[in-house]
Order: structure tokens, then C-alpha cells, then sequence
């Protein structure tokens, strides 16, 4: 599970086109704004499905009927098509890529049917089922028996398959963008959101990766967005967005469920277990390891510690201190016994982790830092087998959601300069603090952004979410056209 939350941090979340090269430590994003006031009524231009939008169906199934209608559109020569657009500045996109469902190869134009993201079908289609199960107002991930039953080794085949439909979204997006058409752009934006939020439900956190990943893409939309003149000001807009935008909650309760699943019958006995039924046990830990390699031979390390006859005596007394009966503890042959203390000392090391990762960030990575110190501790010493095989990468989740957090805030922060242009003759403010609604601080940090304006181009940037990875250290500049 580690390396698997890290391969899809690693991997890149949001694909799409690029943000420049990093230089000097850093990516310098170059914005370009028009001055807008705040629209109205402002609920018109809210980013998140809302009780007013909704109507009665399931979210998922909504989703995956997409794929029903629309098979050629996701064979795998019109996907890289559409990888090829999303990689394109926005002045080199298509006129109309909403008209692209089947291209034979790359020309200057798609040269395709009216179909696939096109708008104002004669039926219901693909854009129309989406924009429908982004609104749908119930969830259903039909994982219940399988979360319980297969653990570890639990498919998620529909995870991906939402990552094609966020893609095919982002570049209808983008399309709408280029051709400036904002009220189009943000029901799009709000479809996108409400396929994102729908995976802040799912019950692994693998689900909220790329819940956030699909939001992330809705998110460089808009960046895009707010350049193009005549957009409305969304400040109230992101300002409305809660924060975190991924509650992380629901998953965690997940993975305190599947991670044991292999282990109930150990830690639900209530008799002695033969040793064919114990090695059965450690059978199925040698078959997880694949999970993070370089743990050496498991079955050898618990069979060691279960020779231990001080550290054996030392894990029944801890078993009776949390409420096993004594004389069941004490009927437990030695290998029970062991596999129950790493077992216990696991939900201990589990916990310590994923205890802090509800806080805001800056104190939440101070304290997962330290927590995985521990973790690190453990396994040198060869104190925990399970714990640091199957922790996940806690704090890679955690960088992945303050960052999308951040960018929000940023988007917020550039709203607040068009506002203040508006409001004085088109002029950059010389500090936030002149700025007259709420200027949100760094959720990297809880601090303000650093802000200064030199020469008539104003610097705005935060704290990086990901140390140590220049591309997502981001440099905003910040010129007006009146």
C-alpha cells in the first residue's frame, strides 16, 4: 500500500498541459488579468454541486454508463489524441475539440463525428450522462463484502476508469475556455468537482489520490480560465470551496478495516490455534510483502521472535492488559501469541501516524515526520514486522492534498487582485493587506503568501507543498491589462 500511494503521488496526478520548466529552485507561472467585480447573484458561479442542483440516481453508476455509450470514443487511439490536445497551449488548441470523438491520426483540426464531448446532442450522450452523475445525490461503491474479504488484494478497476472521464472533462474544459464560453465552462468545472468529491467517499485512499487528482485537472482549467478577458471574478466562487477540499476521513476509516482482513480469524480466535492454521497465517504475511519489498524473510523473523521466551511472556501480559481472558491468553502457544503483539503493535504504529493527518498541515507533517522516524525505528530493530510493510505513505497523501488546497488558494488570492483592480482604476495592490475581502493565508503553512509588486508586476507564491520537488514550487507573476 506504501508504494502504491506513492507510485500514484510520484506518477504525477493531474496530467494535462504542463506548467514551465522549474529554474533556479523553482516554477514561474506568468498570469495576465482583467480587472472583473464579483458577479451576480453569486451562487450562479458556485464550483460544487449544491442542494439545488441535485437530482435523484447513483453517482458511479452514472459515471461508468459513460463508458457504455461511448465505446469507440475511449479505444486507445482516440485516448492518445486526446492526451496529445491536453499537452497543446491553449492557442494551439482545435477550434471546436468538443467535435473530437474519433481522429485516424493527429491533423490541425480533429476531423470527426458530432459526437463524443460535443454539446446539444438529439439524445442524451456521454457529456449529458456525466454532467447528470456529477449531480446525482447518492454514492455507492459496492465495496462492503469485497473491503472485508479480500483485503490487501482488493481491485479497484473503476478507480481508472474515472481518471479517463476526468481527462475527457478537462479537455471539453479547456475547449470551452478557449472559446470563452464561461457559463459553459463552469458547468463543466462543477462536473469535474462533483466527480472529484464523489471520491473523497471511496474507502481506500487510493480512491482520494485520484479524487484529487480529478480535481486538480478542474483546477488548471480555471487557471486558464481567469485569464481569458471578460471572465467573471470567481473569488467568492473558490472562496465558498471548503477547506480541505479532500476530507481524508472516510478512506482512513477503510483502511483501518481492509489492512487486518487477512488476520481476522487470528485476532477473532477464541482457542489456541493449531500450527497448520498459525503457518497459514504467516503463509499469507510472506505473500504480502510484495507489497514493500526488502523485508526480508518474514516467516523466519516472527518465527525467531516467538523463540523469545522473554519477549513472549512480555506480549501475553500486554494481551491480558487490553482484555483477552488470562487463562485464554495463557492456553495460546507461543507463535499465537506473537503474531497477535506485532499485530497490536501495527494498529499502535498505524495510528500514531494517521492520527495527525485531520491537522492543518504544518503541524500535521511535523508529526507524521516523527511518527514515521518511529517507524523507522521499529523496523531496524526488527520490534514490528507488520507496521512498516503495511502503513501507507501517510504523508505523500497529505503533501498531495494541501496541494491542490494551495492552488485553490492561490486562484482565490489572484480573484482578490482582479477585485482590487476593479475597484481602483485597474491598479495592482502594493500589499495584500490593502486588499479589501479576506486574502487566504498558505495552507501549506497557516502563514500569508508572499506578495510584492516592482515595476509594475506583482510576485505572489507560497511555501512548497512537496520539499525537495522544484515543480511544485510555484511562482506566480502577475501583470493587469485594463
Amino acid at each position: 500500500m506504501a508504494a502504491l500511494c506513492a507510485l500514484l503521488v510520484g506518477c504525477g496526478l493531474a496530467s494535462g498541459q504542463t506548467d514551465p520548466e522549474p529554474k533556479n529552485g523553482k516554477v514561474t507561472i506568468a498570469v495576465t488579468l482583467s480587472p472583473a467585480p464579483a458577479p451576480k447573484p453569486l451562487a450562479d458561479y458556485y464550483l460544487i454541486p449544491e442542494y439545488r442542483d441535485k437530482q435523484p440516481g447513483e453517482m458511479l453508476s452514472g459515471f461508468l454508463k459513460c463508458f457504455m455509450e461511448q465505446n469507440v470514443f475511449f479505444n486507445r487511439e482516440n485516448t492518445e489524441w486526446r492526451s496529445k490536445l491536453l499537452e497543446r497551449p491553449l492557442a494551439d488548441l482545435p477550434t471546436d475539440v468538443r467535435k473530437q470523438a474519433t481522429t485516424p491520426q493527429e491533423k490541425p483540426e480533429p476531423t470527426s463525428i458530432e459526437s463524443g464531448i460535443a454539446y446539444d446532442p438529439k439524445y442524451a450522450s456521454l457529456m449529458v450522462f456525466m454532467d447528470q452523475a456529477a449531480r446525482y445525490n447518492r454514492i455507492e461503491w459496492n465495496e462492503y463484502f469485497n473491503l472485508r474479504h479480500d483485503g490487501a488484494y482488493m481491485l479497484l478497476p473503476e478507480i481508472q476508469k474515472l481518471r479517463e472521464l476526468a481527462d475527457v472533462l478537462h479537455l471539453r474544459l479547456r475547449g470551452e475556455v478557449k472559446n470563452r464560453e464561461f457559463t459553459r465552462a463552469l458547468v463543466t468545472v462543477k462536473t469535474m468537482f462533483g466527480l472529484g468529491k464523489m471520491l473523497e467517499t471511496h474507502p481506500c485512499l487510493i480512491g482520494n489520490l485520484v479524487g484529487i487528482a480529478v480535481c486538480s485537472k478542474a483546477v488548471q482549467g480555471l487557471e486558464e480560465l481567469i485569464q481569458q478577458p471578460g471572465c467573471p471574478n470567481l473569488y467568492w466562487s473558490f472562496a465558498d470551496m471548503p477547506t480541505p477540499l479532500m476530507d481524508l476521513r472516510h478512506s482512513l476509516g477503510g483502511e483501518r478495516v481492509f489492512l487486518l482482513a487477512q488476520m481476522e480469524g487470528l485476532l477473532n480466535a477464541k482457542r489456541p490455534l493449531s500450527g497448520k492454521e498459525l503457518n497459514g497465517y504467516l503463509k499469507t504475511l510472506d505473500e504480502l510483502k510484495q507489497l514493500e519489498p526488502g523485508l526480508g524473510d518474514i516467516t523466519t523473523r516472527i518465527a525467531e521472535l516467538a523463540t523469545n521466551e522473554k519477549q513472549v511472556a512480555a506480549a501475553r501480559q500486554r494481551l491480558i492488559e487490553l482484555g483477552q481472558p488470562a487463562d485464554l491468553v495463557k492456553s495460546f502457544p507461543p507463535l499465537q501469541v506473537t503474531l497477535l503483539e506485532d499485530i497490536h503493535r501495527y494498529q499502535v504504529l498505524r495510528d500514531d501516524v494517521m492520527k495527525w493527518i485531520n491537522m492543518p498541515h504544518a503541524t500535521a507533517a511535523k508529526g507524521i515526520l516523527e511518527s514515521e522516524e518511529m517507524i523507522k525505528k521499529a523496523k531496524a530493530e526488527g520490534s514490528s514486522v507488520l507496521g512498516p510493510m503495511l502503513l501507507p505513505a501517510v504523508l505523500k497523501v497529505k503533501q498531495a492534498q494541501v496541494r491542490l488546497d494551495q492552488r485553490i488558494a492561490y486562484l482565490r488570492t489572484l480573484e482578490a487582485v482582479r477585485l482590487h483592480a476593479h475597484a481602483n482604476g485597474g491598479n495592482l495592490p502594493q500589499s495584500l493587506e490593502v486588499v479589501t475581502v479576506p486574502v487566504p493565508v498558505d495552507p501549506v503553512t497557516g502563514t500569508p503568501f508572499a506578495y510584492t509588486v516592482k515595476d509594475g508586476v506583482a510576485t505572489l507564491n507560497g511555501a512548497n507543498p512537496n520539499p525537495g520537488n522544484e515543480r511544485t514550487n510555484r511562482f506566480f507573476e502577475i501583470r493587469l491589462v485594463k
